[in-house]
């Protein structure tokens, strides 16, 4: 719903049932060759969910062209080989909550238009810039501090560091080795407790927590 309300025109098709329609009137007010009224047994064939929503909207896909070279003075995320749509999800919308506009996702990375992606990032899309772009491109064009997530590294908590590009690493690989070749530095959040790591989209959200308030 929140694609309706936004400044984004990129609803082509909207599907809702008579149901739905009479419980939010104000979608008659759309335009009617965009609004198609079906049942709910077509709803769910149409939906990649188990239990869908009374609404399914078809929208256009963004293209962004974020040059790496623009990306300074301000945060970032790099994200290398992030695989589990709702990692990607939830770290476009973590990125949304701390106000990071552009999102870099290495060859490799899950589709930012995977169903679950879309869903896990909850209207996050619509807000966000993101891109993909090889490591080796975005590496040789950068001119931002780059940090690295890892297990070894400064502590996070410890440093006031300038604006950059934070580089959040494949679930179970980690950062790869040519990032960190590239990072101007590795940071770490360091733990108490027994756990060997952090999940990826989690460590994204401690890491821009507290960053964006340096």
């Amino acid at each position: 719903m929140e694609i309706l309300s936004s400044d984004n025109d990129i609803a082509e098709f909207i599907f809702s049932s008579e149901k739905f329609i009479g419980e939010n009137p104000h979608l008659q007010e759309l335009n009617n060759d965009n609004l198609i009224i079906t049942d709910e047994k077509s709803l769910k064939q149409m939906s990649t969910q188990k239990t869908p929503q009374d609404i399914i909207i078809v929208a256009e896909q963004k293209d962004y062209d974020i040059d790496p070279k623009s990306l300074t003075g301000c945060w970032s995320f790099f994200l290398d080989e992030i695989q589990d749509p709702g990692n990607l999800g939830t770290i476009f919308r973590i990125a949304d909550w701390f106000g990071i506009e552009h999102v870099i996702l290495s060859e490799g990375c899950v589709d930012p238009y995977n169903p679950k992606v879309v869903q896990s990032a909850m209207g996050a899309l619509l807000r966000i810039k993101f891109q993909e772009l090889p490591k080796a491109e975005f590496i040789s064009a950068s001119q931002s501090n780059i940090y690295a997530s890892a297990m070894e590294g400064i502590s996070v908590f410890d440093q006031n560091l300038d604006p950059g590009v934070i580089v959040i690493g494949n679930e179970s690989k980690g950062v790869s080795a040519e990032m960190v070749e590239a990072a101007d530095q590795r940071i770490h959040i360091p733990g108490k407790g027994g756990a060997e790591s952090l999940n990826a989209a989690v460590a994204a959200g401690i890491l821009a927590g507290v960053l964006t308030k340096s």
